[in-house]
């Protein structure tokens, strides 16, 4: 998701947000908002686009593309470690793995 952001000039408002100008602020400055307002509507839809059902409902309150990518990558950050321990586990049963005396091979293999 990251590089297809980064691919649509869209990730700087994701990585950082939008701060609302203050009061007084020059026209150019009115624009610039507007332009990174409209970019990170932008995220926001190409965000909920990408994402299903269940997590849709999580994100779905999100006023930014910021809020909703936090709480996509805080939610997610951990799957990677989940992910090793996982194979670390799948290894260690395989490499216990033996045919036990008297166990045909259709029992072993089941």
């Amino acid at each position: 998701m990251r590089a297809l952001f980064q691919s649509l000039d869209l990730w700087d408002v994701m990585e950082e947000g939008i701060e609302e100008p203050e009061n007084e602020v020059s026209d150019r400055e009115i624009k610039e908002y507007a332009a990174k307002r409209k970019k990170d509507k932008k995220a926001l839809f190409l965000i909920y686009q990408a994402v299903d059902e269940t997590i849709f409902e999580r994100i779905s309150q999100s006023n930014s593309s910021k809020e909703a990518w936090d709480m996509l990558y805080n939610t997610y950050k951990g799957e990677d470690r989940i992910k090793i321990v996982g194979l670390q586990t799948l290894r260690c049963e395989f490499d216990g793995l033996k045919m036990k005396e008297g166990e045909s091979i259709e029992e072993f293999y089941s």
